[in-house]
């Protein structure tokens, strides 16, 4: 792995991450208490030009990042992100279109799926999730609020630098 990208990851995702924990950004970007989940997004911008370890390195460390400073229960964001990744990987071959309406497609299936594994553990973990209405409009809240945040960083990961750095051809030199 190049050091640039290194750089690069280090870089985008602790701005993302402050973005996402900052209770600044949280007082002025939040909806009913609400913030978009950046990090997904920007797995899901990623996975396409940049190699697959790389992007599966980045989503468990920033999810675990994130467990670890908003105080979720330990590991889920992490497994959360890890299997999405893990599962835009796997059918990465058949995910080839780079198009806004399809990165608006898997955002909307990613973010389904996390709410999927959520509650499993708060079927395991009964103490800790529950079910309410209230619980299910912040989540409808969060995926729309997700979709609109899709175009805004797909207009940053698609800047040509940037697709320069992550692009496969870095890898052949």
């Amino acid at each position: 792995m190049n050091f640039k990208r290194i750089i690069f990851y280090i870089f985008f995702g602790s701005i993302l991450l402050f973005i996402q924990l900052s209770s600044i950004f949280n007082r002025i970007m939040s909806i009913r208490n609400v913030m978009p989940d950046l990090i997904l997004v920007s797995i899901i911008l990623l996975f396409q030009i940049a190699d697959d370890y790389e992007v599966l390195i980045y989503s468990f460390i920033c999810g675990f990042l994130l467990d670890v400073f908003s105080g979720n229960l330990a590991g889920l964001n992490a497994l959360t992100f890890s299997v999405i990744s893990a599962l835009l990987f796997k059918f990465k071959s058949l995910l080839y279109m780079k198009t806004l309406p399809f990165y608006l497609l898997l955002t909307l299936l990613s973010l389904f799926i996390k709410l999927f594994i959520y509650y499993i553990f708060g079927y395991i973990f009964k103490e800790i999730f529950t079910l309410y209405s209230a619980t299910l409009l912040s989540y409808g809240i969060h995926i729309l609020y997700t979709l609109v945040i899709v175009p805004f960083l797909y207009i940053i990961i698609t800047i040509p630098p940037v697709i320069n750095l992550l692009s496969k051809k870095m890898y052949e030199k």
